[in-house]
């Protein structure tokens, strides 16, 4: 018998038992990626336990385009997630469609995207109100398509929370997204230069660091509640983002879920280090975010490195558990990291350990990545196994060689040059690849 408290449990018990008692890996989203030796019987081995992941929401965004030629979407991929006991995919509107496919197959929408404009202009309490958008130094309204909302305004916060009811009226999600736009441009003149009260009697000021996400997150308040008259089970997911990355003075609704996204972040040292790194700010944002809620998801950029990745596999398991056993103290709801579609690139065929490993370790981040590393290199390569463990051995090596900050934008030259050049390895990883 397998149980699960919800469909997907039970899913996951079901891939779990082939994991376990058949030795079946999946690593890809093809044939090419399920490993496993041949069974002439199953012995069933591994039974009457119960496990339950730490983290509940566990996703990709998954950037690029899937093999039947949508965007952010590929079946197979999504598969191969729901196999490895995922359980969302960041869903933009572009893929509505495949929603409820989606959620069959036990991957539920996780809806986000810099839309707050979108839910704006499809309300039927907007026409056209000029003084619902931002501004310009001079106080003249921009319109649709630059900058932002006015988060200063009671009408457009009306306007979007009606927008938002409309559409959860017809599409049943548990997690729908109202983000900020993908932009550092926010001007409201003059309310901008103004103190602004976000509680009765309690000021924040211009200037201060933490002021227009404070003036942000009341805006969304007022959505929320409004939201939460109608569908009081729905969370409203929204960036902390360039100027909301910085928790806001006022409280933050129930309703609401924070997705911390540090895109600053440095991919070579963990959230948590104390070493002096641009880590040290999105630690200290990340301890004040838990003492605001606990609805919290983190969007890292685990797989996002799109000038290196299909070259270059980043040995960061460690950091990434780091990051999770963290997450997990917090109690934070989950991971909603950048990645890609296994279609249309070779990201995946040169980061299939990594990528691999992520996926366990979402599920179990105290698992033991060392053993994991070995089975997996014994599935995929068999006698040639010893060395390309040997192989893996030296790309960390190599990278934890040398310190350079490494972000998401980071070119293929310094990976090339700072991790596998001056890390003196080069001829022993040819000769690793040589005798595999």
């Amino acid at each position: 018998y397998i149980f699960g408290v919800t469909p997907k449990g039970t899913l996951n018990g079901v891939y779990d038992f082939i994991e376990d008692n058949l030795g079946v890996l999946w690593t890809r989203s093809t044939d090419l990626g399920t490993l496993y030796d041949p069974m002439p019987t199953i012995p069933v081995v591994q039974v009457n336990y119960r496990e339950k992941s730490p983290l509940k929401l566990r996703a990709w965004h998954l950037c690029g385009t899937g093999a039947n030629g949508e965007p952010h979407s590929d079946p197979a991929t999504e598969i191969m997630m729901s196999r490895n006991k995922m359980n969302s995919k960041f869903a933009e509107f572009a893929n509505i469609h495949l929603w409820d496919w989606q959620a069959s197959v036990g991957i539920e929408p996780f809806n986000l995207g810099h839309n707050i404009q979108y839910w704006l202009l499809t309300s039927p309490l907007y026409n056209n109100q000029l003084e619902y958008w931002n501004t310009d130094e001079e106080g003249n309204y921009l319109g649709p398509g630059k900058g932002h909302v006015n988060f200063w305004s009671d009408g457009a916060a009306e306007a979007i929370a009606t927008s938002v009811i409309n559409f959860l009226n017809t599409y049943d999600i548990k997690y729908v997204g109202v983000g900020m736009e993908d932009t550092s441009y926010c001007v409201q003149h003059p309310e901008d230069k103004q103190p602004f009260e976000y509680a009765p009697g309690m000021f924040v000021y211009p200037g201060e660091d933490d002021y227009l996400s404070t003036v942000f997150f009341t805006f969304m308040n007022k959505i929320a509640r409004k939201v939460k008259e109608v569908h009081p089970d729905v969370m409203l997911c929204t960036y902390a983002y360039i100027f909301t990355e910085i928790p806001p003075r006022c409280d933050i609704e129930d309703n609401i879920c924070i997705v911390i996204a540090p895109i600053n972040e440095d991919m070579r040292l963990p959230i948590t280090t104390t070493e002096p790194s641009p880590n040290n700010k999105v630690y200290q944002n990340m301890e004040r975010w838990s003492q605001k809620t606990s609805n919290i998801m983190v969007y890292n950029y685990y797989g996002c490195f799109p000038y290196a990745a299909e070259y270059y596999e980043r040995p960061i398991a460690g950091r990434v558990q780091s990051d999770l056993q963290y997450y997990v103290e917090k109690g934070f709801m989950g991971v909603v990291p950048e990645g890609i579609v296994d279609a249309n690139t070779n990201t995946w065929a040169v980061n299939t350990l990594q990528f691999w490993l992520f996926s366990k370790l979402f599920w179990d981040p105290y698992a033991d990545i060392d053993a994991l590393t070995e089975l997996f290199c014994q599935k995929a390569y068999g006698d040639a196994a010893p060395h390309m463990l040997r192989y893996y051995k030296l790309v960390e090596q190599g990278w934890n060689s040398k310190y350079t900050t490494i972000r998401w934008s980071t070119d293929l030259r310094t990976y090339v040059k700072t991790f596998i050049l001056d890390s003196g390895l080069v001829d022993e990883m040819q000769d690793a690849l040589d005798k595999a």
